[in-house]
């Protein structure tokens, strides 16, 4: 009987020990859990700032592209323009001397 005891108060300790030690691996278990799912809402809120940096980026490399059309398609109208003033100029200079001929061909005239 005594040794009943024995056997019994060492099974009663060790299932004591068991049950502690499951406690303490339980409690480190829903630490870690909750670790990670902090971690894991950390990696969410940083891919959200990653898609939304890539969005800018895109939108900025977006307006630079249509910036370089309008100004390549400002450059192309520049030039036509210069080309356009180039050939009034001749144009003007081309009548003037017209009118500067008929001019003298009138005052000639009108010295007759």
């Amino acid at each position: 009987l005594r040794q009943y005891n024995v056997n019994l108060a060492r099974q009663v300790a060790m299932g004591s020990q068991l049950r502690l030690r499951f406690e303490q691996e339980a409690k480190l278990l829903r630490k870690s859990v909750a670790r990670v799912a902090r971690w894991d809402k950390r990696i969410q809120a940083r891919k959200h700032e990653i898609k939304n940096l890539e969005a800018l980026l895109e939108a900025e490399a977006d307006m630079k592209k249509a910036a370089k059309d309008k100004s390549a398609r400002l450059s192309q109208e520049l030039e036509d323009m210069r080309a356009l003033f180039s050939d009034l100029q001749v144009n003007n200079d081309r009548l003037s001397q017209q009118v500067a001929t008929l001019q003298e061909q009138v005052r000639g005239e009108e010295k007759l």
